[in-house]
């Protein structure tokens, strides 16, 4: 037997590693974008089909098909693979992993998060029949060397495993359950398998699941089909977990009349131990490949055998429950309905690459294609359900207004006539459900507030130490004799202002000059403001240019992409302070009290509380309650920031701040930055400022992280 499966098939192989397929000109209307289309994998003279994918943690794109076939129903198949380590660009020949003495079809790849590599596949004798050995008299030859004993073996479904990323391959492990994609890894550690299966001679769609990294498998369950459906025209399902843990399960219906052949679904609430019974979906196609994208939505691809042939995809945006098949995408047509078996992974960049086997040229066999494509998320979504954000220059009173739907979000003030407002600001910022999210000291006090650095205003972007000037702590309060050392940030233009659905922009030019009005840089700002229904988003990306001198930005702890926030979300404190009445009038106050004072800190390394001060993170949340509302207030630092990982100037009084440039001060002089400039010479921040009404969980942060920084 090992020498069976050991065997290497020696056959004319030619792998495409370049070059665009004939059929490049997809058209896949207006809901992707279709970066190319390309050959992967031809073995002239034979048929090869039935891919699918998976990318490992090391970023390796392995796709395995049954090769070496002489038809679609023939007893030569064998199981192989192909890897690409450049994102589809290049493929490996193809190694074999599996040549049964059966025909060995429909593989699946699955790497678990050991780095195990999991393939399933089942055999078949679909080729012994006499209407094949009347076309093929060397298959019946085949068949009767084999011997029923040799077909009572090995006839069945298989998983096979390898701990060396397929150097080598342990012996196979039979199944009760058959899937083209195979079984999927869960959050809980376990694999799920749900296939079709036949016990006691009677077929079903059963669920498999392995605790042991895919060593043994149990039966655990069976899906109850719809009563009006047949099971014999159930096949070929694969099954997605959500992020709430919710399991969907697809499967593939093809009745006689192949004009409902329309995909069926079943849900699971409780780890696939049970599953609703199966309903009819409005998508037409098969067989099903299920994943979730980056944005939480799912997708499904399937092929299409009938006019127009082709691969498809759909969109669900809310876990399953409907589906908008009135945005197929044609992710590539075909000659013949000899096609399908679409499997997708999404890549880093949040692109798609998406395998699936049909025929290049006419009087060819098959061979494997891929596609490399980007869904529009735009053409998504619902125009009547999208806020309009207004972007709105009040030139006369020195301020441009952000207004969801109306409603004021937050404001760009550059007030030359308030004694405090030493730079341009974004003040008040209002949650999306009408909290105020900023301190109001000292431009709008209200009862309860401390009043201690007058220069934190809202959200704004300084720094305070360039060539010795402190731009981050100027105010009016400042004495007389310490003025000649402050800066100030001067609003110049606004340059553009443009309103639109969920996002509206606004850009400006400012200008940082010392006590005598010597610019010693200036300053392009971009603001991108986006909003939905429990959210809202300032994206600022901000490029300083060194004018006559050098610039340095001396190592300092106050700085730079700032915000200072309402009381309630303060962390809790027994110290002494100073706090304002509704106008303004300060009172000295022995202990706080703290009642509606809850917040807390997290950053990206699980950090929490006032530990998160001084150290590097990608991104911080203040979450707590205002009133009785949920709010998150969360800055994202991008990677291609200065000194990114950034560090945090994250206090408990409410001042919240990623300072990238104070690593002297962070690192008590462990590290140093001390950044400068060449006349003419730029920098460029960037930062994300998310504000959430409602609860939100680390892992869904990082989610919204790595879609900010692959933008």
């Amino acid at each position: 037997m090992k020498q069976i499966l050991s065997l290497l098939i020696l056959t004319v192989v030619t792998c495409f590693v370049s070059g665009q397929s004939s059929q490049n000109s997809t058209d896949s209307g207006s809901f992707a974008d279709i970066m190319s289309t390309k050959v992967i994998c031809k073995q002239e003279g034979k048929y090869i089909g039935w891919p699918s994918i998976t990318k490992t943690d090391s970023g390796e794109l392995l796709v395995v098909f049954s090769g070496n076939r002489e038809a679609h129903v023939c007893p030569f198949g064998v199981t192989q693979m192909i890897r690409s380590s450049d994102n589809g660009e290049t493929w490996s020949d193809p190694e074999t992993i599996n040549n049964t003495p059966l025909d060995d079809r429909d593989p699946g790849i699955l790497e678990t998060k050991n780095g195990t590599l999991l393939v399933n596949w089942f055999t078949s004798l679909a080729f012994d029949k006499d209407k094949y050995y009347d076309r093929n008299p060397t298959w019946k030859l085949h068949a009767d060397k084999l011997g029923n004993e040799t077909k009572k073996y090995w006839i069945g479904n298989w998983t096979r495993r390898s701990l060396n990323s397929g150097q080598s391959w342990e012996n196979p492990v039979k199944q009760v359950v058959s899937a083209p994609h195979g079984p999927i890894e869960m959050t809980d550690g376990r694999l799920l398998y749900v296939g079709t299966a036949v016990i006691n001679g009677s077929k079903m769609m059963g669920v498999e699941q392995s605790c042991d990294d895919g060593k043994s498998w149990q039966y655990i369950s069976t899906i109850p089909l719809n009563t009006d459906d047949d099971v014999a025209f159930y096949h070929e399902p694969h099954v997605v977990e959500i992020k709430n843990g919710k399991l969907i399960a697809m499967f593939r219906y093809q009745p006689r009349d192949r004009d409902q052949s329309y995909l069926r679904q079943s849900e699971s609430y409780n780890g696939g131990r049970s599953w609703t019974t199966s309903h009819k979906i409005s998508i037409w196609g098969y067989p099903p490949h299920l994943i979730q994208l980056n944005n939480g939505w799912l997708m499904v691809s399937y092929g299409v055998r009938r006019e127009p042939f082709g691969e498809m995809a759909c969109i669900s945006k809310d876990g399953g429950e409907t589906w908008e098949t009135d945005k197929q995408i044609m992710i590539n047509p075909a000659i013949n309905s000899d096609l399908g078996y679409p499997a997708s992974v999404q890549l880093d960049d949040g692109s798609i690459m998406t395998v699936y086997y049909q025929i290049d040229k006419k009087g060819e066999k098959t061979c494997l294609f891929s596609t490399h494509w980007r869904i529009r998320e735009s053409e998504f979504e619902d125009d009547n359900a999208k806020v309009f954000v207004g972007v709105d220059h009040i030139k006369e009173e020195q301020r441009v207004d952000i207004l969801i739907d109306d409603i004021l979000f937050t404001s760009y003030l550059y007030i030359d006539t308030i004694p405090d407002l030493k730079k341009p600001v974004l003040f008040p910022i209002f949650s999306a459900k009408g909290s105020v999210v900023t301190r109001g000291y000292p431009l709008d006090p209200r009862p309860g507030e401390r009043t201690d650095h007058p220069h934190q205003i809202g959200l704004w972007l300084n720094y305070g130490d360039v060539n010795n000037i402190d731009f981050w702590g100027n105010s009016n309060a400042i004495p007389d004799d310490q003025r000649d050392r402050m800066g100030t940030v001067l609003h110049k233009k606004v340059a553009q202002v443009k309103s639109g659905k969920s996002s509206g922009s606004l850009k400006v030019e400012m200008e940082w000059v010392n006590s005598d009005n010597l610019t010693l840089l200036k300053e392009n700002t971009s603001f991108v403001f986006q909003a939905g229904e429990n959210y809202r988003i300032i994206d600022r990306i901000t490029t300083l240019t060194a004018q006559k001198g050098n610039i340095l930005f001396e190592d300092t702890k106050e700085g730079m992409m700032a915000i200072r926030v309402n009381r309630a979300l303060e962390l809790p404190s027994d110290k002494p302070v100073v706090l304002s009445d509704v106008h303004g009038n300060i009172t000295e106050v022995a202990k706080l009290d703290n009642t509606g004072v809850n917040g807390k800190y997290l950053n990206s390394e699980g950090i929490e509380g006032l530990d998160v001060w001084g150290k590097q993170a990608s991104w911080v949340s203040l979450s707590g309650k205002i009133g009785n509302e949920d709010v998150s207030v969360i800055i994202f630092d991008h990677p291609e920031n200065p000194g990114h990982t950034t560090y945090w100037h994250a206090r408990g009084y409410g001042l919240f701040a990623a300072n990238p440039l104070g690593q002297k001060t962070f690192t008590k002089g462990e590290k140093e930055l001390n950044l400068s400039l060449d006349p003419g010479e730029s920098v460029t921040f960037k930062y994300r400022v998310l504000i959430k009404s409602g609860l939100i969980t680390s892992s869904e942060i990082s989610d919204i992280y790595d879609s900010f920084v692959k933008e």
